[in-house]
């Protein structure tokens, strides 16, 4: 860029993040290119890189924030693991969730066998592959639905979470899930099965199986049309802030 004050100079733009203190020192607080948004929250995504290493299992890691089509962006990591198979995502979920916030936890997890490189030795994140559509490998084994009531519930989840196959027993927060997709899985429900279904009571039974037990013993309350078009409209409309306010006062 040129030099704002006239001279012959010229400006370049590093993509660091800093500010100047009183004394007139800058203080670096980041790279632009790592910091993405994800459901409101600001995030330098090098804070969950650091977090990935320190877990056992893991040699290297790196995680970008991705967005496909209209979809909200996410955020997903790329591991080097130590041992095959590798560690599950069940574990590394567990790892992180006791040095970071929920939002701060990628959605999807995809082991490598190496993170690639530019020539002069820096990740190049362009080379990194986007996420499959393959069910992540989780500590418990795939079971499919064994009832039409299950088989249904599979498919929304299925489809919301952008998986090829959710087990019965899979737990949604491992699957990928967080408050966001909660409300468009309960929507989903309560539109196709006629019943008012409280936002909570997916974190509450988080797989396929206890979902499924929930509206076969009627333990959700069925409503009529008026009353069911009014709490849609009220959960489509709640955004990810709202929602997790929400499930903190229930």
């Amino acid at each position: 860029m040129p030099d704002p004050a006239g001279s012959d100079a010229r400006i370049y733009l590093t993509g660091d993040l800093g500010v100047r203190g009183q004394d007139g020192c800058l203080i670096h607080v980041g790279r632009e290119d790592f910091q993405v948004k994800i459901r409101g929250f600001r995030i330098d995504v090098s804070e969950i890189e650091i977090a990935l290493r320190a877990l056992e299992g893991i040699e290297d890691a790196v995680v970008v924030g991705r967005q496909e089509g209209t979809a909200e962006q996410r955020l997903v990591a790329y591991f080097v693991p130590t041992t095959q198979p590798p560690i599950t995502v069940t574990k590394l979920r567990q790892g992180l969730a006791r040095v970071l916030p929920d939002y701060m936890i990628p959605s999807a997890f995809l082991p490598m066998d190496a993170i690639p490189q530019t020539p002069n030795g820096k990740t190049d994140r362009l080379r990194l592959p986007l996420p499959s559509r393959n069910r992540p490998d989780l500590e418990n084994p795939f079971l499919p639905p064994r009832t039409e009531m299950e088989t249904e519930l599979a498919a929304i989840w299925a489809e919301v979470l952008g998986l090829d196959q959710v087990g019965i027993h899979d737990n949604f927060l491992e699957l990928g899930g967080d408050s966001l997709l909660a409300t468009r899985i309960s929507a989903q429900l309560m539109r196709r099965f006629k019943v008012d279904l409280p936002i909570n009571t997916l974190f509450e039974s988080p797989t396929v199986a206890k979902m499924a037990e929930i509206l076969l013993n009627g333990r959700a309350r069925t409503t009529g049309e008026e009353d069911l078009g009014r709490i849609l409209r009220e959960v489509e409309s709640l955004s990810d802030e709202e929602t997790r306010n929400h499930l903190k006062n229930s």
